[in-house]
């Protein structure tokens, strides 16, 4: 289905299904509650939906290339195998979100918190991580990771338990992707609650 130009302004489309639906010239749809909304494969490129609420929707497969989500609460939301190419994400909520298998190449998530998240063979390709929170965030070796941009990142939400430790310190380009992907290579595993982040990070 193809929407007409701000034909959500103010609704209400909690819960709704728009699976597959074009909605690139839908300029208010951020005006929009849209938490739980079956938004499958459709098209939200180019969009202004910072402060958007889509927690608990499904965007499998959905096309957010360059579309803004800045501030947006995308708690739980499936955003597996979507297009992030050059989003923007800065201060999102992505806690418990489905990334597996996003392009997020290029995509800018200062400030975002990824905690809890799914980030399996995630594109993170030149994207901006600094800033963000990683605490507990599921990432596998086939998570790519190179040439992050990351000056420091979060291990513990509300901005707790900098790495580097020292605000005067900051990650030199490339040690964030040394750091994360020599941890994941050498022990084969799912970054957990538990995992010793000061063995890698100090």
């Amino acid at each position: 289905a193809y929407f007409k130009h701000n034909l959500f302004k103010e609704s209400n489309l909690d819960g709704a299904n728009l699976n597959g639906a074009n909605l690139v010239h839908s300029l208010k749809l951020k005006t929009a509650s849209l938490i739980g909304t079956n938004l499958v494969g459709s098209d939200l490129s180019h969009l202004d939906l910072g402060n958007v609420n889509l927690s608990l929707s499904n965007l499998c497969k959905a096309n957010l290339q360059k579309t803004n989500l800045d501030n947006a609460l995308l708690q739980g939301v499936n955003f597996s195998e979507v297009n992030l190419i050059e989003a923007s994400l800065l201060n999102a909520n992505l806690v418990e979100a489905n990334l597996d298998k996003a392009d997020l190449t290029k995509a800018s998530l200062e400030g975002a918190s990824l905690a809890q998240a799914r980030v399996l063979s995630t594109i993170f390709l030149e994207a901006n991580l600094t800033g963000s929170c990683i605490e507990s965030w599921h990432i596998d070796y086939e998570t790519k990771l190179e040439n992050v941009i990351c000056d420091y990142v979060y291990l513990r939400r509300n901005k707790i338990e900098r790495r580097p430790s020292n605000e005067s310190e900051y990650f030199k380009p490339g040690d964030f992707f040394t750091l994360v992907r020599s941890s994941v290579e050498t022990v084969d595993l799912i970054f957990q609650g538990g995992l010793n982040w000061q063995a890698f990070f100090d």
